[in-house]
């Protein structure tokens, strides 16, 4: 092998990750430890084959990246989600390219435990506040009754006492409201695909304005 080729193989031994350098006839060259371990083949099984017929990479996973994460099988037949790299390597023996792979399935478990408990926690705090939203409009209602409306009372001292509880009535609303909108906006992202509820931003809000206040 040349010096360059020898290059990619201490390359290949020295990393962390799996490695699988594919030449250009589309048979593997290389195999390091790593990849051994992670996929279960020997170097000897490999070594010769095309990369193809190994049948690692299956489908496409929900969860996946595009463009970088795949679900492969080991040699044993059980899966797992890996996160992928490539790159082009061209030498006086012809062109490579090297499969750098990496076991994220763990991670992948925390982010879906995460996403879940996210969204238990979301509709709790969304059935909190649909259950303070009838009883603060109430209270609001009533405030207005007794500080400005028919019933108003008949001291400007409790009228004044009365707008107080008004006025932080009307905005323990708002803030129940905007939970409600936010809850709302999350669905819908979900829904949608989305990671970022802020891309629902212009998302149409089904708040009455009378009762935002």
């Amino acid at each position: 092998m040349s010096d360059r080729d020898e290059t990619i193989t201490s390359c290949a031994t020295l990393s962390p990750d799996a490695v699988i350098v594919e030449g250009a006839a589309g048979t593997v060259v290389e195999y390091n430890a790593a990849a051994q371990s992670l996929f279960g083949y020997d170097r000897d099984e490999v070594i010769g084959w095309p990369l193809v017929d190994l049948v690692w990479a299956e489908p496409w996973p929900d969860s996946a990246t595009p463009g970088r994460e795949r679900l492969f099988r080991r040699k044993d037949g059980r899966t797992f989600i890996g996160d992928v790299s490539r790159g082009h390597v061209r030498t006086a023996m012809g062109s490579y390219v090297i499969h750098a792979v990496r076991d994220v399935t763990a991670q992948k478990a925390i982010e879906a435990r995460v996403r879940e408990q996210s969204r238990v926690v979301g509709e709790s705090i969304s059935l909190a506040a649909h259950e303070l939203r009838a009883p603060l409009n109430a209270i609001v209602g009533f405030c207005e009754l007794l500080s400005e409306g028919e019933m108003a009372l008949q001291s400007e001292r409790d009228r004044e006492l009365m707008g107080c509880v008004l006025v932080s009535s009307r905005h323990l609303l708002r803030l129940v409201n905007d939970i409600l909108s936010s809850a709302r906006r999350q669905a819908m992202s979900e829904d949608a695909g989305l990671d970022d509820p802020a891309q629902m931003a212009g998302a149409p809000d089904d708040e009455p304005a009378s009762s935002r206040l």
